[in-house]
């Protein structure tokens, strides 16, 4: 189980539309967009969170299919926001469930082929790692004895 973080006393203001908040047990909106934001990941340092951006407007039943996510990492106060993969609005491009490695140098994330892919935490180096029909659910690391 995941420590509360530090900067958990901090009073935001009211964030204007969506904000990723869920991961600090809504006591420090650490993004403020207009867009939806999903299945956050801490750092292991607990420096910065990586997550899944919604590319264009809120999401809907209406418009759901035509939509797109980018994996993304931001500090854990908010600020330095760093998109890692380049999907164009409404193209129907889902990456999504990103997760820190044990070391926190790499993210996983499934591709919108429903492959597992890493990428540096600094962005670049994308690599596939599976190539199967399976799609996977969730992604996390685990060390290696």
């Amino acid at each position: 189980m995941r420590k509360e973080h530090k900067l958990a006393k901090l009073i935001p203001q009211k964030p204007v539309g969506n904000a990723l908040h869920d991961v600090l047990h809504d006591k420090v909106h650490v993004t403020n967009n207009d867009t939806d934001d999903f299945n956050p990941d801490y750092s292991p340092d607990d420096k910065r969170i990586v997550y899944e951006g919604f590319e264009g407007s809120l999401i809907t039943e209406q418009n759901v299919d035509d939509a797109s996510t980018n994996i993304y990492t931001i500090k854990v106060g908010g600020g330095g926001n760093l998109n890692l993969t380049k999907s164009p609005k409404n193209a129907s491009l889902w990456n999504a469930w990103p997760s820190y490695s044990p070391d926190g140098e790499k993210i996983a994330y499934i591709g919108p082929d429903g492959e597992i892919y890493t990428i540096n935490a600094r962005g670049g180096g994308k690599s596939q790692v599976t190539n199967d029909d399976a799609y996977p659910y969730g992604l996390s690391w685990s060390k290696r004895p």
